[in-house]
């Protein structure tokens, strides 16, 4: 089991929820889910996330200002999106990875490296 604390960022509850179920399934705990940026700023400006997760349904500027206040306080942002996939699937082939990648730390990702995929739903 990995222990890092991942917030993950949606447009939609029930999906949201779905892919939060995989992401403990995969044995990545704690982790927690919002559809509620003001929610997310709050965690992240608290010190309470580790690793973020930006999925579909976040508009733009929202997405630029959950990741340049990740980015400012040292916590790896993944952006990534099911595009039409089961969530389980879509958790065990792309987010699962990503995040073990991270490996449990809050080090900042290396300056200019992209620890996304670039897609989004």
């Amino acid at each position: 089991m990995m222990t890092m604390t991942v917030l993950l960022v949606g447009g939609a509850q029930a999906m949201l929820e779905a892919v939060l179920a995989a992401v403990r399934d995969e044995g990545i705990t704690p982790a927690h889910g919002t559809i509620a940026p003001d929610e997310a700023h709050t965690k992240i400006a608290a010190g309470q996330v580790r690793a973020l997760v930006i999925g579909g349904g976040i508009d733009d500027q929202t997405r630029e200002a959950l990741r340049q206040q990740a980015q400012d306080v040292g916590v790896p942002v993944v952006e990534s999106g099911l595009h039409g996939r089961d969530p389980t699937h879509y958790v065990h082939e792309d987010l699962a990875p990503q995040l073990r990648k991270l490996g449990g730390t809050s080090a900042r990702a290396e300056e200019g490296e992209d620890t996304s995929k670039g897609d989004r739903t």
